[in-house]
């Protein structure tokens, strides 16, 4: 699956308790941002996977989305600030959790490229099938480890 993206949520399923119920694994995390009964943003990580640009493991952001409504954008009045940059975060923190030094890494739709390029990840290559873009926490993730 793939991190981030502006077009592709029309079609998502936003019922998060749904889909928290049906991950039943030991390394998986889903989680969701939500305000009373509404979802802002969810995210799926697994781990440990092999990081490319350092030695040891990582967590893998499997997707990343965030509401329609509350995604930057020039004709969008978001109803939440830093949704995904929270979700980034959080990411982090379980990578630190999992004893992984804050590593992250995750593919970007291309609408979400320049995000992760701010948020200081690093650069990959772009993968089949999809050809989207891997990027990965390899600096400064460690410093929000407790």
């Amino acid at each position: 699956m793939q991190a981030g993206g502006r077009g592709n949520a029309a079609h998502w399923d936003w019922n998060h308790k749904r889909k928290a119920a049906a991950l039943k694994a030991d390394n998986v995390a889903f989680l969701a941002l939500t305000e009373e009964e509404e979802c802002h943003a969810m995210m799926l990580l697994l781990w440990p996977k092999t990081a490319r640009f350092a030695n040891g493991e990582l967590v893998y952001v499997d997707y990343l989305e965030v509401a329609p409504k509350d995604r930057h954008g020039p004709q969008v009045q978001r109803d939440v600030l830093g949704v995904g940059a929270a979700m980034i975060d959080v990411a982090v923190r379980v990578s630190c959790a999992e004893g992984l030094a804050g590593r992250i890494g995750l593919h970007s739709l291309p609408d979400a490229e320049a995000f992760y390029k701010k948020r200081g990840l690093k650069r990959g290559t772009r993968d089949a099938p999809e050809n989207l873009l891997y990027f990965e926490m390899v600096e400064g993730g460690e410093a929000l480890c407790p």
